[in-house]
């Protein structure tokens, strides 16, 4: 079962992506929304400090915590049964937190952010060769062409309306500027040797600042209740701190019966996917594209990708850098049809993220870091 906390920073926080940065009058952009290993990260360094019982020194060694530790946090290269089921920006309003999402790859904005239009999924015509390989293609139909706005996200209310494949209405974005702001710093490099400043070496760096009432909105799944009580963590880099609290998350859910009905659904990545195929979803046959889950059967008609993004990080416990790799951006859309099986199937597969056991053999640590993980949408017709 799901449990979910929220995650304030106290103050500005620095979110560094895996760009090269060190020289003099280098920049350090700012990557958000981060990647949810940032939280895992956070949460599995508060677990082994407070309740682990050995040191990094140890654990790195693989010495293993014992109890309820030990079965959420496993070792270092096998990790237990601690992970992130959901991360996303939250907005917190009346005793609750919301997410918030950045457009899916389906959606376009034209007319100042308060017309949304869905991309169609249109069977392509067999006169056009190209070296895509599915069936339909995603296609923006405008009356008159107009260039996208940019910088726009989901509201809740957005978000609900997109899950069950409804029109917009004026509220159902938000600017990014409603939810933070990039806040520069300057900074002066030190020398190691004489731990002065370094003549010339003056660089800067991007911080975030949230608006008031928003955060993370971070999934549990496994922590064994050592995340239960408020606390803070350390978030970020320059060991900058976040308050974490139990939270009621009221996410919103597509209309299940009416994918029932018309056995056909989209997949929508809310963060980056590791997929050991490239830009296919795990249990998709690389010539018929027919896809599986379990007992979960549909084909893969249509896909809108944003171009790789490349994910790393930084290993506290083994100290070096986690292996780049190469992933599916979070947005993605990935829509099917002919589904074969129980539609609890497909709420089940939500719950575990698109994970197989090739996937999970392939890319171990990434699963609890909170990566493939998914909302499920209505494909109505249009």
């Amino acid at each position: 079962m799901t449990e979910y906390i929220f995650l304030e920073p106290i103050d500005v926080f620095y979110l560094r992506g895996n760009k090269l940065f060190g020289g003099p009058g280098d920049h350090g952009e700012a990557l958000m929304p981060p990647w949810p290993s940032i939280a895992a990260g956070a949460l599995r360094t508060k677990i082994l400090a407070e309740y682990g019982g050995i040191s990094f020194e140890d654990y790195r060694n693989n010495v293993l915590p014992e109890g309820a530790a030990g079965k959420a946090l496993g070792s270092p290269e096998r990790p237990g049964l601690f992970r992130l089921s959901f991360f996303s920006v939250g907005l917190k309003a009346n005793g609750a937190v919301r997410p918030v999402f950045p457009l899916p790859a389906d959606l376009v904005s034209t007319g100042q952010g308060a017309e949304l239009t869905y991309m169609t999924p249109t069977i392509v015509n067999k006169k056009l060769s190209s070296g895509y390989p599915l069936r339909r293609l995603p296609v923006l139909a405008q009356v008159t062409p107009r260039k996208p706005d940019k910088g726009l996200w989901l509201s809740p209310e957005g978000l609900k309306r997109y899950l069950k494949g409804k029109p917009f209405e004026e509220l159902s974005v938000m600017a990014v500027s409603d939810l933070w702001e990039r806040d520069p710093r300057l900074g002066i490099a030190l020398s190691a040797k004489t731990r002065s400043t370094d003549k010339g070496r003056i660089y800067t760096t991007e911080t975030i600042a949230l608006k008031k009432n928003v955060g993370f909105l971070t999934g549990l799944i496994g922590d064994q209740g050592l995340l239960s009580s408020p606390g803070v963590v350390r978030f970020g880099g320059d060991g900058r701190g976040a308050v974490m609290s139990l939270c009621k998350a009221v996410i919103p859910e597509p209309d299940w019966q009416e994918i029932a009905r018309s056995r056909r659904f989209k997949l929508v990545l809310t963060t980056p996917g590791l997929f050991p195929k490239g830009w296919l979803p795990p249990g998709t046959q690389d010539e018929t594209l027919e896809w599986s889950s379990g007992s979960l059967k549909a084909k893969l008609v249509c896909a809108s990708l944003s171009p790789y993004e490349v994910i790393s990080g930084w290993d506290l416990v083994t100290r070096r850098p986690k292996q780049a790799m190469k992933a599916v951006p979070a947005a993605s859309v990935y829509w099917f049809e002919d589904m074969e099986g129980d539609v609890e199937a497909l709420r089940e597969l939500v719950s575990n993220g698109l994970w197989d056991e090739e996937t999970s053999r392939v890319f171990p640590q990434r699963r609890a870091e909170g990566f493939n993980n998914i909302i499920a949408a209505c494909w109505p017709n249009r």
